[in-house]
């Protein structure tokens, strides 16, 4: 099994909304109560301006960034210090997660048109959690990185900045 630390989240967890505008705009609830607020998902603040807000229980801040990449902006979950927590680049149609000891790729689920809304967390081929967005939750099977989970919502909500590149857009795509 996989070293954990304080911050490695287990069990179902699921993004409550917060009553009326501002901060946080939800708060992560798992079995042993608020484990963090966020702010709202949103593409302009995460991949242009400042970036999403995170607040851990402990009162740590962390932010969910855009960070070019190549052609891409791909958010990346930073520390108050600025430090990488986890980064993210895309596939085509799945994302690679990389958090400071580990490695995730997340999944689609199922297949719709537009963002997916089911996702699936895998580390080494077997899977680790179930993620889903509206409604935000997530049952996670053995302990991951909170980053992970952040970075897995962030994801599901937004992708990645230039994504849609990868993806053939007529037959003669080349």
């Amino acid at each position: 099994m996989p070293v954990t630390d304080h911050r490695d989240v287990h069990g179902r967890l699921q993004l409550e909304r917060a009553a009326g505008f501002g901060f946080p705009w939800a708060k992560l609830v798992g079995s042993n109560g608020a484990v963090a607020a966020l702010g709202r998902f949103g593409a302009i603040n995460v991949f242009l301006l400042r970036g999403q807000r995170i607040v851990l229980a402990d009162g740590q801040s962390w932010r969910l960034k855009g960070v070019s990449w190549h052609r891409f902006v791909c958010p990346t979950l930073l520390d108050a210090e600025g430090r990488k927590l986890a980064t993210s680049t895309p596939g085509h149609g799945n994302y690679a997660i990389t958090c400071r000891a580990r490695a995730f790729m997340l999944i689609p689920a199922e297949k719709r048109s537009g963002r997916p809304r089911r996702w699936e967390l895998v580390e080494f081929g077997e899977p680790v959690a179930q993620v889903r967005r509206n409604p935000y939750e997530a049952e996670i099977a053995v302990p991951i990185p909170l980053p992970a989970l952040v970075m897995s919502f962030g994801l599901g909500a937004l992708g990645v900045m230039g994504e849609k590149d990868l993806v053939p857009t007529s037959p003669t795509w080349a």
